[in-house]
């Protein structure tokens, strides 16, 4: 089985480019809405839609509380 590098590094590139474009498009979701206070205040279990801010906030690269400030 040959390898063909230029297929790699041009697969590669295209997996960067939607990992750049998801994380511009969680950066501009962070940036406009409010966090959902109610749904992630709650210790016990998040809600549906906490979940998905979270998950939103991952891509940004916003892991810890004090990055959004």
């Amino acid at each position: 089985m040959e390898i063909d590098l230029h297929s790699l590094i041009t697969k590669i590139s295209h997996v960067l480019e939607i990992l750049t474009n998801f994380h511009v498009l969680a950066l501009f979701i962070i940036n406009t809405t409010r966090s959902p206070k109610r749904a992630l205040d709650s210790n016990a279990s998040y809600s549906f839609t906490g979940r998905v801010y979270r998950l939103i906030e991952l891509l940004a690269g916003l892991i810890t509380p004090i990055a959004k400030k």
